[in-house]
Parts: structure tokens; C-alpha cells; sequence
């Protein structure tokens, strides 16, 4: 059992103490142990003093996955600051809005000319880890409720919202979690993008267990997958749910090198999973569902060949360090089979939103349930047999990808370009039976959907841009005068 050190980063050099040698991170160009890695980040972090950035300071970090992220984000959690991840396609919009809401004083990225006009001091990473500082970094008293990064993840509004996430919750996540066990013969195949909340369980999961992280640079690809779990001998991965029955339904082998592969985002599906049981002798399958709010997961449901699923795949149970309440409108429990709202509370908990954003009090205490922070999902639910099963969102967000989305969100998007006549958007399902977003729309002039694509590209998150854009000549209209939805899903 290992107990939990004050904060991440001193968990983190308990891994560098007990493991000096064994290789930390390991990508296409270099392989750095425990130990060089530890050296790496002590020299950034002197750097990031020496540049200004003190404790509780928010820095946005604007890189690939890589060797250079992962010693960032150590190296600011060393100097005791906040660090936010966001995808390199983030578009200067929703960029402009993380900055200004979190008030952060710094950006690190690889490309300084790629923010021009954003009044914030801009941090090459390369310029910065070439540079030999005077003077360690100065030790900060950081303890496990300290902010450790911001997400943003889709709100009920379309408009992302900053969660933040502190050191205890990234802890309970990865050390002596009882969904599954990390030791420093495991190796890690990241595959989340660095804003995508997917990616702390890669990260945390290994390094603060003595693991190796392997680090994919690349966009994702199933073949290169496929070669490289194998050649890098991959232990443990995590797939969106999409990508895991892309490859489970058609190359199940593929799962073979691991003894776990952890998926979610969205419902699995059982057959799916049975036949990459039946292929892989030996490997677990985890169905892991959990919003940002509660720090990657809040329940999971551990699967092999002995506990095959047969119909619906539960979420499970709630991991160690989590409790839950399937509550009705009175905040009353529920009984058993009966769907409630589910409310989750314990240490994975964020401190809440940044700013005023939390207009729908979906954080809040209530004695009757727990003493501490309360997050209420907004997702139904219902506990059969001990096991929770997932019904649906309570509100109109569906899941596309992993990331919740407001459809009306993006049709309102979709006005706002001047050519737009009328839209309308709505979900369907991929070949692959995976949640895809439709849009279908008439215009003032022609125009191409690629066109239409990439004009919405620059005003909403990369994962919000429907898969599919149809532009008819004209809608039909229901007897109240309205857009007739239904003729449009059924076209």
C-alpha cells in the first residue's frame, strides 16, 4: 500500500527516489529515466522563477503530447502553479476566453507568433529548457487542495467551463485505486489529447507509480497503434469508446500485448467487448465513466473472461476514495431499480468552477449527504444488483468523442454565419454505431459543406464541428410554421 505524499509533486519524486533508473517517458525520438527526467524539471522549474511565475500562478500550456508537456506541467506544479492544458487546434476564441476567465499571466507553447494580440507574456518551451539558471527553484509549501491544473469541459450553456482540479483528487485517481493496479512494471500508451481529462490518468496513473508513460506525439491511427503497443510493450491503455470499438470489432488482437485496456466517453457495447475477451485470454476490459467535475472517473466496471457482459454494460461501482447518492428531485435516495439523479462526493471532487460559472449550483453542500463538496452529474441512473447502470443525460447535452455538447449550442453557431439560412442539428450514429453529430442547413448562396466546416472550425471547439454537414434547397415546415425536425432525422 503506498500512502499518498502531500502533493502530487512530492509523489512524484517518491517515484524518482524508488526508481531512479527505470525509464519514465518514452517516445518515438528519446527514452528519459526517473532520474533525468527529475533533473529535467528542476532545471525548468528554475527557469519558470527566474521568468516570473510564482505559486498559484495559472499558466495556459499550448503543446503536443510529448516529452516537453510532461516536464512542463512538473515543473510548474514544482514552482507550486496551476497548470492548463489545451489542444493545439484550440481556436483563437475559446483561447481569448480560457485566458482572460483564469486571469493566467503566462502561455508556454512552441510557437510564440501563433498568439498575436493577447496581451500576455508568451514562454518559447524550447528557448526555455536550453537555458542554464542561476539558482534552484525556490521549495513551496504545496499541500493536496492546492489547485493542480484547469480543464474546461462543454456546459449546459456550449460555453467550455474551467474545472479546477486539485492535488488530492489526481492522487485518489491513480494511487491504490482499487479499479485497477499500477505498479512500475507497467507501461502506458497515451493516447488522450493534454486537455482532455483522459490524459491525467495516463500521466499521474504512471509516474506517480514508478511506470513508464509511452508517449504517442502522433495524431491518432489505428496502425500505428497496433505496431506500437506492441513493439513498446504497452501493459495498460486507455481508448475513447468510439476508437476502442473501432478496433475491437474489427482487429481484437490488437489488444493482445495488454493485460488492461480502460475505455469510455461514451456506452460500450457488450459484444464488442466479448469478442475482444474472446480474443485476448487474460486482458480486462474497464468500462470508466466519470465527468471532468469528479476527476476522470467516478465509477468503473471491471471486465474479463470470466465476468463477460451480456446486455447493457454497468458503469460499476464507485472507485476507492468516491462515494455516490442516487438522489430524486427531493434529494431522497432512491430505491433500487429506481432511476435517480447521480450525485458524487469524496475525494476526486473539484474545488469547483473558475469564476461565477456554476449558475445551475450543480457544486454545492448539503449535510444531509456528506460534509464535504458535493457534484451533482446530471446523469440518470439506476443501481441494479449493486451495480450502476447509466440511463442518459438529464438535460439536452450528448456525449460525442467523450466531450458533452449542446447541440443548440452549435446550430446557434451556425446562424452566426452571415450565409446561414436555416440549420438545424441532431444526432446520429457512425457506421461503427459511435454518437456522430449531423447538421443540415439552407443557405442564402451556395456554398460547400467543407466550406461550412471550416468557417464553424474557427468559432466553436474542434470536437463541437458536426461530422456530417448537408446542405439542402430548402426545409420543410411543420403546421405552426417550425422547421419539421422529425422529416429532417428521418432524411
Amino acid at each position: 500500500m503506498k500512502s499518498a505524499a502531500e502533493n502530487v509533486y512530492t509523489q512524484f519524486e517518491l517515484s524518482v527516489a524508488k526508481h531512479p533508473d527505470r525509464i519514465a517517458l518514452d517516445s518515438d525520438k528519446q527514452q528519459l529515466s526517473y532520474r533525468t527526467l527529475y533533473h529535467s524539471v528542476e532545471q525548468l522549474a528554475a527557469v519558470l522563477s527566474e521568468q516570473g511565475v510564482t505559486q498559484q500562478d495559472v499558466v495556459l500550456v499550448k503543446l503536443e503530447r510529448s516529452i516537453e508537456f510532461i516536464t512542463v506541467v512538473l515543473a510548474l506544479l514544482r514552482v507550486g502553479a496551476t497548470y492548463l492544458p489545451v489542444s493545439n487546434k484550440l481556436n483563437e476564441s475559446d483561447l481569448s476566453f480560457m485566458l482572460q476567465e483564469t486571469q493566467a499571466r503566462f502561455v508556454i507553447c512552441t510557437d510564440v507568433t501563433s498568439l498575436p494580440g493577447m496581451g500576455i507574456e508568451v514562454l518559447d518551451i524550447v528557448d526555455m529548457l536550453a537555458q542554464q539558471p542561476t539558482q534552484p527553484a525556490p521549495r513551496v509549501i504545496r499541500n493536496r487542495e492546492a489547485c493542480a491544473y484547469i480543464m474546461y469541459t462543454s456546459g449546459s450553456t456550449g460555453r467550455p467551463k474551467g474545472v479546477r482540479v486539485p492535488d488530492r483528487a489526481i492522487q485518489r485517481l491513480v494511487i491504490d485505486s482499487d479499479y485497477i493496479q499500477v505498479t512500475p512494471e507497467d507501461a502506458i500508451y497515451m493516447t488522450a489529447d493534454i486537455s482532455f481529462d483522459a490524459a491525467t490518468f495516463e500521466i499521474w496513473g504512471a509516474l506517480l507509480n514508478g511506470a513508464r508513460l509511452i508517449i504517442d506525439g502522433a495524431e491518432f491511427s489505428p496502425t500505428r497503434f497496433m505496431r506500437n503497443v506492441a513493439a513498446k510493450e504497452a501493459t495498460i491503455a486507455w481508448l475513447t469508446s468510439g476508437l476502442f470499438h473501432m478496433l475491437g470489432a474489427n482487429r481484437p488482437e490488437v489488444f493482445q500485448p495488454l493485460r488492461a485496456i480502460l475505455a469510455g466517453g461514451d456506452v460500450l457495447s457488450s459484444a464488442v467487448i466479448r469478442s475482444v475477451l474472446g480474443t485476448c485470454p487474460g486482458l480486462t476490459v474497464i468500462n470508466g465513466y466519470g465527468p471532468t467535475e469528479n476527476t476522470t472517473f467516478t465509477c468503473c466496471y471491471v471486465m474479463d473472461d470470466v465476468t463477460l457482459p451480456q446486455d447493457n454494460v454497468p458503469i460499476g461501482y464507485p472507485i476507492s476514495g468516491t462515494h455516490i447518492a442516487i438522489l430524486d428531485d427531493d434529494l431522497e435516495h432512491v430505491t433500487d431499480g429506481e432511476a435517480g439523479i447521480l450525485y458524487t462526493y469524496g475525494d476526486g471532487v473539484a474545488l469547483g468552477y473558475v469564476g461565477d460559472r456554476d449558475k445551475d449550483n450543480a457544486f454545492f453542500y448539503h449535510e444531509k449527504i456528506s460534509s464535504g463538496l458535493i457534484y451533482r452529474t446530471g446523469d440518470k441512473v439506476k443501481r441494479v444488483n449493486g451495480k450502476i447502470h447509466f440511463l442518459g443525460r438529464e438535460d439536452n447535452l450528448v456525449k460525442v468523442r467523450g466531450y458533452r455538447v449542446s447541440m443548440e449550442f452549435v446550430t446557434e453557431k451556425l446562424y452566426q454565419l452571415d450565409y446561414i439560412e436555416n440549420a438545424f442539428v441532431h444526432l446520429i450514429k457512425d457506421h461503427a454505431g459511435n454518437n456522430a453529430l449531423c447538421a443540415k442547413v439552407t443557405t442564402k448562396k451556395p456554398v460547400s459543406s467543407k466550406l461550412i466546416k471550416q468557417d464553424l472550425a474557427t468559432m466553436i471547439s474542434p470536437y463541437m464541428v458536426p461530422d456530417i454537414i448537408e446542405v439542402k434547397e430548402k426545409f420543410s415546415l411543420n403546421k405552426n410554421g417550425k422547421i419539421a425536425k422529425n422529416q429532417l432525422i428521418e432524411v
